[in-house]
């Protein structure tokens, strides 16, 4: 059902010098693997460095964990999205923190972003199993694609997208990194049975 997990930052759209999905998506990061199941990835640039790590929190949770540190010598705008994505079918139901429920995944050639503030976690049902999604951040991005991304040559791809956001837009609006600051967000996903 989890079919990848995307950072975006400093930004979703392109925003001054950083293209669409931010700076992350478009470079290699180092990846290190532990023995007791601990994934690290390092993004290393001119302006910043920084670490997504996923960990084991029990037998039916992970938790990512995402730092960036300002290197610069000067501070510059940023979001963070932490955008986990799921592939959707008839048989699943998603409960927003604002009382909305998707439960309607047909392909009709639609797609369609918005955001929730993050009162309460997310839900997602599918069988007699529930995917519980929270964070620490204040908006969550909702990312729903009927077949309708991307919008030219159609791939007829239905899918998710629940992001962990910083804040409720598309480009940063009133965060900036100083110089030598460290920003930090975390996103836990864990599975039950219903």
């Amino acid at each position: 059902m989890l079919s990848g997990w995307d950072e975006c930052f400093p930004t979703i759209e392109p925003f001054e010098q950083s293209p669409v999905m931010g700076e992350l998506i478009g470079s290699v990061p180092e990846i290190n693997f532990t023995d007791d199941g601990i994934l690290t990835q390092k993004w290393h640039s001119c302006r910043y460095e920084a670490t997504r790590k996923f960990s084991l929190q029990d037998g039916n949770s992970v938790r990512l964990d995402f730092v960036v540190r300002n290197i610069a010598g000067f501070s510059f705008p940023f979001l963070w999205a932490s955008h986990a994505l799921f592939a959707v079918g008839k048989a699943d139901k998603c409960f927003l923190p604002d009382g909305v429920i998707l439960d309607n995944f047909i392909n009709d050639g639609t797609c369609r972003k918005w955001f929730v503030k993050n009162t309460a976690p997310v839900f997602i049902e599918r069988g007699c199993y529930r995917i519980i999604l929270s964070t620490d951040q204040p908006y969550w991005g909702v990312w729903l694609s009927r077949g309708g991304w991307p919008a030219v040559n159609k791939s007829g791809v239905v899918c998710l997208g629940l992001e962990a956001t910083t804040t409720s837009s598309e480009i940063p609006l009133d965060l900036s990194l100083d110089a030598g600051e460290i920003f930090s967000g975390n996103v836990d996903l864990k599975v039950e049975r219903i």
